[in-house]
């Protein structure tokens, strides 16, 4: 089917921080510019207007709303008047789709909402991440308990939700794991060692720690960040 026939998606954008500015509003922007999507409206907090402004200026592509809301005492709560405008997009026929690329806190709130109304979602890793859990139990369980709840919530959605764990599709690890289906095609033997390590090409400086859109400033911690990529990628390799 040609990109002409194909319906055009209508897609909200929740948050504007620094990866969705370098990965997702790009390739919004092309497949808007290409007929295939209509970006029907940026979510983000009251606090990060301005800079939100200043990076949309500089685009060819602008989203129809801008929807701005309040931090609120609750990250995974969102706000019940933006709630509401989303709403009636969604009622207007036109949202099909959200791409959440909020702070992990905020994840299940606005997953759920999608989910219940038959909206598609591609969410960021982590599906979520609780203050502390790298060191509290109970917060530990409760990433369990979250991912329960929206299983559930999927389970009786006409919606996919789809988690992003985008270093499958690079080039780099698809020939590994060419690679490894050849050897174990010919040798026929299984993999009995695996090590896995990070730096990404950088070094952890100190401000990084900081960093509003950086998980360890919220005691999140490795698995939950960066680690989280090699834990999906043990997953996929050892298919």
């Amino acid at each position: 089917m040609s990109a002409s026939s194909e319906p055009v998606r209508h897609v909200a954008l929740i948050g504007l921080g620094w990866h969705a500015r370098r990965v997702y509003y790009p390739a919004l922007e092309q497949a808007a510019l290409q007929g295939r999507v209509r970006l029907r409206a940026v979510v983000d907090l009251e606090e990060n207007a301005s800079v939100v402004r200043g990076f949309l200026d500089s685009r060819p592509v602008r989203p129809d709303a801008l929807l701005f809301t309040p931090r609120g005492p609750s990250p995974d709560r969102p706000d019940a008047e933006l709630l509401a405008r989303l709403e009636a997009l969604r009622a207007s026929g036109g949202l099909d789709g959200v791409v959440i690329s909020t702070e992990p806190r905020a994840h299940k709130g606005y997953a759920r909402w999608a989910l219940e109304r038959g909206i598609h979602v591609l969410l960021d890793k982590p599906i979520t991440a609780p203050v502390s859990a790298t060191s509290a139990e109970e917060v530990a369980r409760a990433l369990w308990s979250d991912f329960e709840e929206l299983s559930r919530v999927q389970a009786t959605s006409r919606a996919r939700l789809v988690v992003q764990a985008q270093r499958r599709v690079h080039p780099g690890y698809g020939l590994i794991k060419r690679l490894l289906a050849d050897f174990l095609a010919e040798y026929r033997v299984p993999v009995s060692s695996l090590d896995v390590y990070h730096a990404d090409g950088m070094w952890v400086m100190p401000d990084e720690w900081d960093r509003e859109h950086h998980a360890y400033k919220h005691g999140t911690g490795k698995l939950l960040h960066s680690g989280y990529h090699f834990v999906d990628l043990c997953s996929w390799l050892l298919e």
